[in-house]
């Protein structure tokens, strides 16, 4: 799951929401260097991954992807699930709050607590803001945009081509895009019954994505 999807799963309280925010920066046990309730959002962050990545239905989409995008595939699908849920927000989200209502107070939590995030986080919050793309994951220009921007980070971190923005290439016509929503409302839904059942924050032990 990609930042929208994050946030509306873990909630907006401060410590947990931050913790979530940046569960991907820290990495092997660094989150025991946080204070308790920043730890849980990290620990949280590693469980929502655990179970989205572990999902027949999100495993399924990945396969799909895999062909066109590689290693990169994973990355694709975090953002095709953030757009999915972006897009029909106020019925998936269970939230009260529309999108942008929800964009601005998450804003508001992280900026707060901006000097205690790593220095990738801040910089990504920073973009983020700047750009409106918690409230734009619902528009399709905002997502070529935002893989645009990733595919150029990639490059130069890694000297590999990501071809991210390749994902939304004929999005419109892609015969496929109904069964990756249909996929992504079921895994979404099992997701949010799990973590209502057990969030896991209190792990002693850090939750792993696949493969890790």
């Amino acid at each position: 799951m990609n930042y929208l999807a994050h946030l509306v799963l873990g909630g907006l309280e401060p410590e947990l929401a931050l913790g979530n925010f940046f569960g991907d920066a820290v990495k092997g046990r660094g989150w025991q260097d946080y204070p308790p309730g920043v730890q849980q959002g990290i620990l949280l962050h590693r469980r929502i991954d655990a179970l989205a990545d572990a999902h027949p239905e999100a495993r399924a989409t990945r396969a799909e992807i895999r062909p066109q995008l590689g290693r990169w595939s994973g990355v694709a699908l975090d953002l095709l699930h953030d757009h999915l849920l972006a897009r029909d927000f106020e019925a998936l989200s269970g939230q009260t709050l529309s999108l942008p209502a929800f964009a601005e107070q998450a804003h508001a939590v992280l900026l707060a607590q901006r000097h205690l995030m790593p220095e990738r986080s801040q910089r990504f919050l920073d973009a983020m803001v700047a750009h409106g793309w918690l409230r734009g994951y619902a528009r399709l220009e905002v997502m070529q945009e935002v893989s645009r921007q990733m595919d150029r980070r990639m490059a130069l971190r890694t000297g590999a081509a990501s071809n991210l923005e390749g994902l939304w290439a004929g999005w419109a016509h892609e015969p496929a895009a109904r069964r990756w929503e249909e996929r992504f409302r079921v895994c979404w839904s099992d997701l949010r019954r799990e973590l209502a059942a057990d969030p896991g924050l209190d792990r002693a032990e850090p939750f792993r994505r696949s493969g890790e």
